[in-house]
């Protein structure tokens, strides 16, 4: 029996739960195999010990120097015998035969070992008893046929079988001989090899499928452990990926999260075409951020930063858990610009709802008499426009950081960031959900091509 095991490079957290009931079932079925294996090899067991306990064996020579092989029941110690022989009658009248018989004798011993007989008649109607009678077609011979059990208690001794026929006080006999018993062999010699045999490819078999079963169990459990310890890893490993308009800060807020200075300015050139990747250990959690992503109003710079969002899916594959949209205090760019649709009609309608967290930079340039605002937070809630679009379309998630110095409001802000982190640590923005937003987002245009077209048509 050969037990397979599954190695499904897996995804989602449904996908695990299948292979490991998948994997649970072929446990289970290996185990049930093993026990019906088990089972029968212990009844073939029982059989052969039981066949070698039952029978023996003897081989017979008959005159002819023939040679054949019985098989002897020893608990009652007989073999079948079956003899036929001629008899001439020629000098009788069947008329006067009172009955035929037969007896078994030892020509040594001189005494009858068994006896038997019936009427003439009866010998040619009733072919059921130990004798009976067929005819020829010669009248005056017939054939005797004797279907008898031996008793060979004495199996090397030399026995005799007599016809006799009777006839008005007269006996007439003829001898025909037995088979020469001459080598006897117990079953249990040649069945106990036999058991033998049966008994190590029992062992063999059950030995493979004992360390198939093993292997099996091991290497699901490592598999197992080595899935809960990548959970783990996931539960304890944050995703973020950083987009804006060049120069709100994107670099600056994911070295303010990382707590170190990894991501390093670039011209503007390779900022728009490179995709970066930093990672950090930061409170016990491992941080991804991935920054590269740049938004513009411009149709085709859109649809290039979302390919770049394309790369950035394929260098996390596991998905993001949230998406920080920096936003530098006091920009005008958001002024009259239907970015929040965009941003919605090409990633999906949950990356803003669920994800996207505004980040505002240079939150130290908030002044409250510039603004008439006591604080930051009543600035934004009084935000009308393309910006308080983007705000309630991210369900309030704002988060002001100050990247040029350390304070308590980063801190603070920060530990707001990994929050929402947390949220979404069971099912993070993937590759699946850009391609259906893409998918979407092209029938939709394809959809509004048409319209425009039939309308062009009729009018």
């Amino acid at each position: 029996m050969c037990c397979v095991t599954l190695n499904v490079i897996l995804y989602s957290y449904n996908r695990r739960f299948i292979s490991n009931q998948l994997s649970h079932c072929i446990t289970n079925f290996s185990l049930v195999m093993f026990r019906c294996l088990s089972w029968m090899f212990l009844i073939s067991i029982l059989k052969a010990f039981a066949t070698t306990m039952s029978t023996e064996r003897i081989k017979l020579k008959e005159t002819n120097e023939k040679e054949s092989s019985l098989c002897l029941d020893s608990f009652n110690g007989t073999v079948p015998y079956l003899r036929r022989a001629l008899v001439n009658i020629s000098d009788i009248d069947p008329k006067t035969i009172s009955y035929i018989g037969y007896e078994i004798y030892n020509p040594d011993q001189k005494f009858t070992k068994s006896d038997y007989a019936k009427s003439f008649d009866e010998c040619f109607n009733d072919t059921n008893g130990p004798v009976y009678c067929i005819k020829t077609n010669d009248a005056n011979i017939f054939e005797v046929v004797i279907n008898i059990s031996l008793q060979l208690v004495d199996s090397r001794r030399y026995h005799c079988i007599v016809i006799n026929i009777y006839d008005k006080g007269k006996e007439y006999s003829q001898n025909v001989t037995l088979p020469n018993i001459f080598y006897k062999e117990t079953c249990s010699q040649s069945n106990w090899m036999t058991f033998k045999i049966i008994l190590f490819i029992g062992i063999i078999i059950v030995l493979i499928v004992c360390v198939a079963v093993f292997i099996f169990q091991y290497q699901n459990k490592r598999k197992k452990n080595t899935t809960e310890d990548s959970e783990k890893v996931e539960e304890k490993e944050n995703n973020l990926i950083l987009m804006g308009y060049h120069g709100s800060g994107k670099k600056s807020t994911g070295n303010t999260i990382l707590g170190k200075r990894c991501f390093k300015s670039t011209p503007d050139t390779l900022a728009h075409n490179t995709i970066d990747k930093q990672r950090s250990l930061v409170d016990d959690t491992y941080v991804n951020i991935v920054d590269g992503i740049f938004l513009d109003t411009n149709e085709e710079h859109f649809k290039r930063s979302a390919s770049k969002f394309r790369e950035a899916l394929n260098q996390v594959p596991s998905g993001y858990n949230a998406v920080l949209w920096t936003i530098s205090f006091g920009s005008k760019t958001l002024d009259n610009v239907p970015l929040a649709q965009l941003v919605q009609d090409n990633f999906g309608d949950e990356f803003l709802q669920k994800y996207c967290t505004l980040v505002i930079t240079h939150a130290d340039d908030f002044d409250p008499k510039e603004t008439q605002c006591q604080s930051i937070d009543e600035w934004w809630g009084k935000q009308v426009g393309e910006f308080k679009t983007i705000i309630d379309k991210c369900q309030g998630r704002v988060v002001f950081l100050e990247n040029r110095k350390e304070n308590y409001d980063n801190n603070k802000q920060l530990q707001k960031i990994k929050e929402i982190c947390n949220m979404n640590s069971k099912q993070k923005y993937n590759t699946e959900m850009f391609d259906e937003a893409q998918k979407k987002n092209n029938n939709k245009q394809l959809t509004s091509v048409w319209s425009k077209t039939i309308a062009l048509c009729l009018f």
